[in-house]
Formats: C-alpha cells, sequence, structure tokens
C-alpha cells in the first residue's frame, strides 16, 4: 500500500513535467495552455496515448503518429525528472527521512 504512494507520485511527477514542458514552449510563442496537445511540426492533435507519460515517448519512438517527425527529448526528459521528483516526494511522504 505504501508503495501505491511512491508510484502515484511518479506518475503525477510525470505528468507535471509534462505540463511545464507544454508550458515552456506555448508561453513564449504566446499560445494557449488549454485544449489538446498538438504535434509541434504539423499541428495533429496527439491522442489519448499522450496520458500515459514517459511511455508515450517510447511506444511512439520518439516519433509524431502522424507526421512521423521527431518528438523533442525535451519533454521526454521533462516528463522522467518530473517521474523521479515525484517519486521522491512521494517516498519522503510515505517513508519519511531515515
Amino acid at each position: 500500500v505504501k508503495m501505491f504512494w511512491v508510484i502515484y507520485g511518479a506518475y503525477f511527477g510525470a505528468f507535471v513535467g509534462s505540463f511545464l514542458a507544454c508550458a515552456a514552449y506555448r508561453l513564449p510563442r504566446r499560445i494557449p495552455l488549454g485544449g489538446y496537445s498538438r504535434c509541434d511540426a504539423c499541428g495533429t492533435p496527439v491522442g489519448f496515448w499522450v496520458y500515459l507519460p514517459v511511455l508515450n515517448y517510447l511506444l511512439l519512438r520518439g516519433r509524431c503518429r502522424a507526421c512521423g517527425s521527431r518528438i523533442p527529448l525535451r519533454y521526454w526528459l521533462a516528463e522522467v525528472a518530473g517521474a523521479g521528483i515525484g517519486a521522491v516526494v512521494g517516498s519522503y511522504l510515505v517513508f519519511g527521512i531515515g
């Protein structure tokens, strides 16, 4: 049961990392944060698999499903970093320090 919170923290952290990477791309370009994520190259909305952070990148082999262009590595790295931070926070909340 305690490991659930560590896994949940990692999953939630991956979502936060994904959102932050998206915001870092969209805000300077004055693109609204709302709505579905889209391919940077062709503008095609991404499907439900976007809700599987980290795994999404691996399943699609780092490419857009519609046009085949490469998905920037920064999105995947942000998701992995967020998952790591989320797992650490989850384990801290459950197990405490030392």
